[in-house]
């Protein structure tokens, strides 16, 4: 059973800015990464949970855009999943934490 999944839409514009900047730099990189992160958006639909963000106290978890250097990050809220950032593995860590909102 698919559990239901809300994309804040920060997170949507950065995955936007991160395909199109994958496509400048190659034809077609752009849209493996938007299949790449479709299926990992796919698994946590499918009830996987990924792993806890280090060194945040959100309660977020984060489930990887291999091969991508991209995380996807997302919290659990009254049984949805929020996703709140596709983050780069090593850029500007944790700056999305002020994204999440105490429900």
């Amino acid at each position: 059973m698919s559990r239901r999944i809300l994309v804040e839409p920060e997170a949507e514009a950065e995955l936007q800015a991160a395909a199109e900047w994958y496509e400048a730099q190659g034809a077609g990189l752009g849209f493996e990464l938007l299949a790449q992160a479709q299926a990992a958006y796919q698994r946590i639909a499918d009830g996987e949970h990924g792993t806890h963000v280090p060194g945040v106290q959100t309660g977020a978890r984060r489930m990887p855009v291999s091969p991508f250097p991209l995380w996807i990050v997302f919290i659990e809220r009254s049984g949805t999943v929020v996703i709140v950032a596709y983050a780069h593995e090593r850029r500007r860590p944790g700056y999305w934490s002020t994204r999440i909102r105490e429900s």
